[in-house]
Formats: structure tokens, sequence, C-alpha cells
């Protein structure tokens, strides 16, 4: 499936190839974790924006549950 499908951000899908962990923990999560995170980074208005929500996301992923 593709992002454009699933509802991910780009940002996000780039954020969690680049790390792994939080890839893995990302599809672990209950739906409503998932779609917080993804709500939080489609809030964003301008894209540098969200790369950088994309980027914390990840980081927060592994620091809280990897």
């Amino acid at each position: 499936m593709s992002d454009e499908q699933t509802g991910i951000p780009a940002e996000l899908s780039e954020a969690l190839s680049e790390n792994e962990a939080a890839g893995r923990i990302f599809e672990a999560l209950p739906a409503s974790h998932r779609n917080e995170y993804l709500r939080w980074i489609g809030e964003a208005k301008r894209a540098e924006t969200r790369r950088r929500r994309a980027t914390k996301a990840a980081e927060m992923m592994v620091d809280k549950h990897g």
C-alpha cells in the first residue's frame, strides 16, 4: 500500500524509513496513537514544520516505546 492510501504523510514515511526502530514501533502502536501522530504532523501548514515534527515524532516513539 502506498503512503497516500494509508494516509501517512510523506515526511513521516521518510522519517520512519530513516529510523527503523521508530518504523517498527509505529506499526505496533494502537490506531488511536498512530492517528495522534498523524494529526499532529498533518496540522502543520509548512513542509519544513511537517518534516521537523515527523523527525521529532520518530525520536519520541523510540524514547517512549523503544
